[in-house]
């Protein structure tokens, strides 16, 4: 890949990412926020590469590969004892400083990721990665002075992420760490909402809630990140006090929330129905007291109301909704590679681990584990699909969790439909907020119905 530090460091002179600056509560368009208005890591990058670089025809899965994603999974231990926590079979086990090193080492190498790609993600997670936050300092510094010293891009293209419960946020090492890296980190705090909410799922070991410190570090966190997101992870538990959970979050100063409802099978008959009944409170909240203006809220997207274009439907014949396909890569504490996080022991329930390969021997290259890399390798969207799916208007924007389909089915490349019935829902929601949006804001925009709404609204339209 053409790339050379000389170049990235000019253009990144001339065309700053503007990491920590205060950010612009008005949205880009003028009108309403969506997703461009807080960009990836790896979307901003593309933008500057495809300038220093311009490609006629580069393509969307030729961008993705610009930037590799790497996740520590520095310690299985954690300081909450969350109801909903998918990591379902902790351990004390921490990953030691030998074995991050010779990690670091491996990616310089090529043995695990393309080290000619010229950006890279170090993503550090738990359990409570904040636990082994000397470790993770230590791993860093000692990423930046290698690739300093191999005149790597990565030197001056690498971000810094971070998953955090928020317990040990403000403690002294956490802050000086922020303080050494903040132009290349990013942090995520997770928060479900107000007190009530929050202490109802995110607890202590002794059963007591954890809102009161979690919320402080949120605000400190906004201080320093003001574009700063946090998570919003539907499950039945939490699905009744959606509303008051994105409106706390809104008050607390947050204007990015993703949020989407758990691929696994734990939905009922009556929650399509709760879910849609939600979203239009939310969607009448956010348009009749204008928070659109600076809220952004992935529950709704303009795309849930458009046919999918020409090359949607073509991409989901070559590439799948989620990374854990092979295009990103994790290691445990003892230094196993796996192809996401979420195909260790402790992630999964019903299936056995996978592992590709191991600090010690690199990927591995044995006919089971080869032949089962490459199948991993080549899920689609479509090829997952049975035929109800394919016949689905939705099937292109369909989200899935790669991990989960081989935890269900034992096979990665079969599609589940848990979240189905909630995906529809959401879609539907979406069709009434975009038609009031568009009226309220005078914009002769289109917006096609993928799904009836009769099966959840009464009497709205």
């Amino acid at each position: 890949m053409d790339c050379d530090c000389r170049s990235l460091r000019e253009i990144e002179a001339a065309k700053s990412f503007r990491k920590g600056e205060k950010m612009k509560t008005v949205a880009k368009n003028g009108m309403y926020m969506e997703r461009g208005d807080f960009p990836s890591y790896n979307d901003e990058f593309v933008q500057v590469y495809r300038t220093v670089h311009p490609k006629a025809g580069a393509s969307k899965e030729e961008d993705e590969m610009l930037c590799k994603s790497v996740t520590f999974c520095v310690t299985e231990s954690c300081n909450l004892a969350c109801t909903y926590c998918y990591e379902c079979h902790k351990s004390n086990r921490r990953m030691s400083w030998e074995t991050a090193k010779k990690i670091v080492d491996g990616l310089f190498k090529g043995e695990f990721v393309d080290n000619t790609a010229p950006a890279i993600i170090l993503d550090f997670i738990g359990g409570e990665p904040l636990l082994e936050i000397d470790l993770i300092d230590r791993t860093v510094d000692y990423f930046k002075e290698k690739a300093f010293s191999l005149k790597h891009p990565w030197a001056y293209y690498y971000m810094i992420s971070i998953s955090t419960n928020g317990v040990l946020f403000d403690t002294p090492k956490v802050q000086e760490f922020i303080r050494k890296n903040r132009e290349h980190l990013s942090i995520g705090i997770s928060i479900d909402g107000d007190k009530s909410l929050h202490d109802s799922c995110r607890v202590f070991h002794d059963g007591t809630g954890s809102y009161d410190v979690v919320s402080k570090a949120a605000k400190h966190l906004l201080q320093i990140y003001p574009a700063a997101g946090t998570k919003v992870t539907l499950v039945p538990e939490n699905l009744p006090y959606l509303v008051g959970a994105v409106q706390h979050l809104y008050r607390l100063g947050y204007h990015n929330i993703p949020a989407n409802c758990v691929f696994e099978d734990v939905w009922k008959e009556e929650h399509p129905k709760m879910l849609y009944d939600k979203l239009i409170e939310l969607a009448d909240w956010m348009i009749d007291n204008e928070v659109y203006q600076d809220l952004y809220l992935s529950l709704f997207e303009e795309r849930f109301v458009q046919i999918p274009s020409k090359e949607e439907y073509a991409r989901q014949k070559v590439t799948a909704y989620c990374g854990g396909n092979g295009r990103m890569v994790a290691f445990d504490p003892q230094g196993k590679v796996y192809p996401c996080l979420r195909y260790m022991k402790h992630s999964l329930t019903r299936q056995p681990e996978r592992p590709i390969g191991d600090i010690e021997l690199g990927l591995y290259t044995d006919k089971g584990h080869t032949e089962w890399f490459q199948r991993l390798q080549n899920v689609t969207t479509w090829g997952s699909a049975d035929t109800e799916c394919r016949n689905c208007p939705a099937l292109p924007l369909c989200p899935t969790c790669i991990a989960w389909q081989y935890d269900a089915t034992g096979d990665p490349n079969c599609k589940t439909k848990h979240h189905c019935a909630m995906f529809k829902a959401q879609i539907a929601a979406n069709y009434y907020y975009w038609t009031k949006l568009y009226r309220k804001l005078g914009l002769n925009k289109h917006t096609e119905r993928l799904f009836e709404a009769q099966n959840y609204e009464r009497g709205r339209e």
